[in-house]
């Protein structure tokens, strides 16, 4: 929508997040866990946010949009 306020940031790992093809919605923090990055390099992982709902990780993977 024209009006979304759209950010870009490198913090806010309590925010839920639901990548594409998951039916299960966490905090980011624990899907790095899943996908094994290190604490160290997590704060060099861009996530985009949408409104405050994160949208995509890193240019990588994106979020399920159907809920």
């Amino acid at each position: 929508k024209a009006s979304a306020a759209i950010s870009v940031r490198f913090s806010g790992y309590g925010a839920r997040f639901k990548p594409a093809g998951s039916h299960l919605s966490k905090p980011i923090k624990q899907w790095f866990k899943l996908w094994n990055i290190p604490p160290w390099e997590r704060e060099r992982i861009a996530l985009l946010f949408v409104d405050d709902r994160i949208v995509m990780v890193g240019g990588i993977v994106s979020a399920d949009f159907s809920d």
